[in-house]
Parts: structure tokens; C-alpha cells; sequence
């Protein structure tokens, strides 16, 4: 299964700020059913990516969950190549 980040315009994880709510609801919607939401996530947290959804959340939300993660269940496995979103 391909992730939807794979085969879908790029613009779509990158909404510009608030103002685009729609874009954002649309990227949430296709991490939904992404077969490596979790890991995204996971990446995204540790490498403190400050732009775009990945695995389905903003930096606002991915930084208040960052928050109460241990840093090290969040370390990433070996072998592991960076995905985007």
C-alpha cells in the first residue's frame, strides 16, 4: 500500500497557516487511513519538523503531544529511511 503523501500534491501537507482550514482537514483525512501514520508521526516528533501535517497533525498539535512522550520510546529503529509526511 502506498502512503497518500506519496501520490498526491505535495501543497496539500503544507497549508498556509490557519487561513486554509480545509487544506488541513483534507491532509488529516488522508493520514487517517495511511498505512504508516505512526511512524510519520514518530519521525516528525523526533526530528522537530516545524512545518506541514505529518501523520495527521500540525506542529501545534504535534508539539503538545510531544510533550507528554518519552523522548526515548521515540527513537528511530535502525535501517529506517526518512519518509515524507
Amino acid at each position: 500500500i502506498i502512503p497518500p503523501c506519496m501520490n498526491t500534491d505535495p501543497e496539500i501537507w503544507f497549508p498556509v497557516m490557519e487561513k486554509d482550514q480545509s487544506q488541513a482537514r483534507t491532509a488529516k483525512k488522508l493520514c487517517a487511513v495511511c498505512p504508516v501514520r505512526a511512524e510519520c508521526l514518530t519521525y516528525a516528533i523526533k526530528m522537530n519538523e516545524i512545518d506541514g501535517i505529518w501523520g495527521g497533525l500540525t506542529l501545534r498539535e504535534r508539539r503538545r503531544l510531544g510533550q507528554g512522550l518519552n523522548r526515548e520510546s521515540l527513537k528511530r529503529p535502525q535501517n529506517q529511511s526518512r519518509r515524507p509526511r
